[in-house]
């Protein structure tokens, strides 16, 4: 009972887990974060086949892309900052 809940305190939800995995190509995880993020996907083969897909899809979305102009640098700068900015307010909370 008390691993139980420990395991339940210390793992992310599938839910968290996907947006951290989206989460973590745009800015570094805290050391928690990524620690709890790699105990989920330890345990559960959906995340995990979920993270592999989504890595082939970026993979090959970046290959697309490759031969399109690049954008002005400040406009990326600038939607860089209100996606970190967004992405501090949709952080997952701990699983209490």
């Amino acid at each position: 009972m008390f691993l139980s809940r420990l395991l339940h305190r210390l793992i992310y939800t599938c839910r968290d887990t996907t947006l951290l995995l989206e989460k973590e190509d745009h800015v570094e995880l805290s050391w928690v974060e990524h620690l709890r993020l790699r105990l989920h996907l330890l345990l559960c083969t959906p995340c995990t086949a979920y993270q592999r897909k989504r890595r082939a899809l970026s993979r090959w979305m970046r290959k697309q892309t490759e031969s399109l102009p690049s954008p002005a640098p400040k406009a990326v700068e600038e939607l860089q900052e209100r996606l970190r900015e967004k992405m501090k307010l949709d952080r997952p909370e701990s699983n209490g």
